[in-house]
């Protein structure tokens, strides 16, 4: 067998989005040739855990664990510290406790000029531009190019390890983190005779954060893009359209056209046994007599407004008496956030809406199985976005209901597949025309199924996928 360094942050226990791609890659691999060493680090900071698949995967791999120093963890901790130091002098020198405090722009009477002088928090932490532009401009020099950055030191000194004491002629890095890619470029400048494969999940220097960085910083984003595409033998992306973006991004490089292949995301075929899962574990996600539309996955601030269309145009309907709210359950499952907690609040569907933690790979699988509809949510501002849970909708087998731009990678799948109904993100009215149609034939008793291209979807089994990437992986090494 080929051996090959696979150098991955999001990998079991590490729970979330991006797993599934990198651990079922592992999973397949040895089935086409190739033997993975597997480098991840041995303490991540994440905010799920899903040790599920791990002990199949030490089977298939060998991984090395390294320390990893995270960036995040250590100036969050920094941060509070600051903070509650600050409001504890500032409390002090105003000669009162924390309750007298005075917040920016109050007078606060008699003390309020002296207590505003000295509240030292409302002031560093809190308020004024001078302060807001330098706390931005050192989160962006401290999480360059992101917060994985303290991983690479060790990403490095353990490859250069196993290349030279295993004779690894092969190197695939993985992001998010982009840390990834830049440990896997100092590898390539050290040790050049390795042949190396930058996998993105996601764009780089375009994606669209929630806190957008600096100009200067967003150009050092474009240029370690462009080392790490130049620099790779062979480079891999999600979606056709990304690919177009990078290559329009970058035209002084030659052949990068042909050097990028694009591999979609994709599913696994889970093999649930006889009494593995307990239904009565998901009762009230899964709840008999009503019909249940889910949402799974890592719900983010760019989806709210997507999420507070569909949502509102089902409280239309609840408010106009065509929807039993008694009949309807709507779930968001992987991660309670404010963003959906806010627009459950604002349509008052708390009684129909309600929003889940992570549940274990297996067991969503389950759910997804078992749903009546799969809620698809996608940006309609961001082109080329192949959100992993689609393609696990689609290897679920249930209906896809997708909110997103009919015209993106996503809408096109589904209506091409034949698994769903997709409806414009802004349009409204055919959202609820079309919710009340399903519901209306839910009610009478109709069995609410979908008549998909089943040899189309099978193209997106984890193991078709894994069987495309060690195509590349071959070509690679014959240049």
């Amino acid at each position: 067998m080929e051996k090959l360094l696979f150098i991955a942050y999001n990998f079991p226990p590490v729970g979330g989005p991006g797993v599934p791609r990198n651990v079922n890659f592992v999973r397949h691999l040895p089935s086409f040739g190739f033997a993975p060493y597997v480098i991840a680090p041995e303490n991540p900071s994440y905010y799920y855990r899903d040790d599920s698949d791990l002990a199949e995967i030490e089977k298939n791999a060998k991984i090395s664990r390294t320390k990893i120093f995270e960036t995040l963890v250590f100036f969050k901790k920094l941060y509070f510290g600051l903070a509650g130091f600050l409001k504890k002098a500032g409390s002090e020198a105003a000669g009162g406790g924390a309750e007298n405090l005075v917040k920016p722009g109050e007078t606060g009477g008699a003390a309020g000029k002296e207590k505003k002088e000295t509240d030292l928090y409302a002031t560093v932490i809190e308020g004024g531009k001078f302060f807001t532009s330098l706390k931005r401009a050192f989160r962006d020099i401290a999480f360059f190019p992101d917060d994985k950055n303290g991983w690479i030191y060790y990403v490095v000194k353990e490859a250069l390890r196993l290349i030279d004491g295993e004779n690894i002629g092969l190197m695939h890095t993985t992001s998010f983190p982009y840390s990834a890619h830049l440990a896997g470029l100092i590898v390539k400048k050290l040790r050049p005779r390795v042949k190396w494969v930058a996998d993105f999940r996601d764009p780089w220097s375009t994606v669209r954060r929630e806190y957008e960085p600096l100009k200067a910083f967003r150009k050092m984003a474009w240029l370690c893009e462009d080392l790490v595409l130049k620099n790779a033998d062979a480079v891999t992306i999600v979606s056709e359209p990304w690919k177009e973006d990078f290559v329009k991004d970058h035209p002084k490089i030659s052949g990068l056209g042909e050097k990028i292949k694009v591999i979609t995301n994709g599913f696994e075929r889970v093999d649930l046994k006889d009494g593995e899962i307990d239904p009565a574990k998901f009762s009230q996600i899964l709840a008999s007599g009503k019909l249940t539309v889910n949402f799974t996955g890592y719900f983010y601030a760019g989806l709210s407004d997507v999420f507070h269309v569909f949502l509102n145009a089902v409280s239309a309907l609840v408010k106009k008496g065509l929807v039993d709210p008694g009949r309807i359950q709507i779930n968001l499952i992987g991660q309670k956030s404010d963003y959906s907690e806010r627009s459950i609040s604002d349509a008052d569907a708390g009684g129909y809406c309600k929003t889940w933690n992570y549940v274990p790979r297996r067991e969503l699988e389950y759910i997804q199985r078992n749903s009546t509809l799969l809620l698809l949510l996608t940006r309609h501002d961001v082109r080329g976005w192949h959100t992993s849970k689609l393609f696990e909708y689609l290897g679920a087998g249930r209906p896809i209901f997708a909110v997103c731009n009919s015209h993106d990678v996503a809408g096109e799948l589904v209506r091409g597949l034949s698994a769903g109904s997709v409806i414009d993100a802004w349009d409204i009215s055919r959202i609820e025309k079309e919710f009340l149609d399903i519901y209306r034939r839910f009610i009478k008793g109709e069995k609410i199924e979908v008549d998909s291209d089943k040899a189309g979807i099978e193209k997106f089994t984890r193991k078709n996928l894994t069987e495309q990437l060690a195509g590349v992986y071959r070509e690679t090494l014959k240049r």
